[in-house]
């Protein structure tokens, strides 16, 4: 399965939205969301949109919030900047038991898992995220194995603030290291007034491949 595509997840606070101002100012006010967004890991996530679902595969939420409006306010700014770009979460495709929890509306991502999601292997927040969780969540929209897949570290882009998780160990551990790269860590914790200093590298010189790939088989249809 995971051979067949691209897969990125991805946490939310501090790496998708400074979420912060939205913390300390309640009620929300999803207006002021678009202005907040890290538009470097956005703009990576429209790219990857445009290629699904053949080349990129999925794009998950993974996130340890628990505030189901906020998380689906960040999810409409991005699929409004996306121009429309609905991922399979709450649709007839997915078999997520917990997406009627949250808001019913079309969705960018193609799966959400908040920290209380019934499936999650770690409940607490400040727990890490480890491969196990990205399984369960793929579970959701494609059957599979439910044991370890040897591709996936190669298919698989992970972008968090914080470098301390499982899976940022199982990324260096496993196959040698080989895709310890793919697991972005968003450099400092993202905040608006702050520069963003994170290695993207890896991510968009995959993602320049898969564009490349695509527009030479275009050509030669046409030729």
């Amino acid at each position: 399965m995971a051979k067949d595509g691209l897969i990125l997840v991805l946490d939310m606070d501090q790496t998708i939205i400074d979420s912060d101002p939205f913390f300390r100012t309640p009620p929300l006010n999803a207006s002021r969301i678009p202005e907040y967004l890290n538009m470097n890991v956005v703009n990576i996530l429209l790219r990857a949109a445009k290629l699904r679902p053949k080349k990129v595969k999925a794009i998950f939420l993974l996130t340890n919030n628990s505030d189901t409006q906020f998380v689906a306010s960040v999810d409409s700014a991005i699929l409004d900047l996306s121009k429309g770009s609905v991922g399979k979460y709450n649709t007839s495709e997915s078999r997520d038991p917990d997406a009627k929890k949250m808001p019913q509306k079309p969705y960018f991502f193609d799966d959400i898992f908040t920290i209380n999601h019934s499936m999650r292997k770690t409940k607490i927040a400040g727990i890490s995220h480890g491969i196990k969780d990205i399984h369960t969540v793929l579970q959701m929209i494609h059957t599979i194995d439910p044991g370890y897949h040897s591709d996936l570290m190669k298919n698989l882009f992970f972008f968090d603030d914080l470098p301390q998780h499982k899976l940022h160990e199982e990324f260096i551990n496993s196959l040698g290291g080989k895709y310890k790269d793919h697991y972005i860590t968003i450099r400092p914790p993202y905040k608006k007034e702050f520069e963003d200093k994170t290695d993207y590298r890896p991510i968009l010189k995959t993602l320049a491949k898969l564009e490349n790939k695509r527009k030479t088989r275009k050509i030669k249809r046409i030729y």
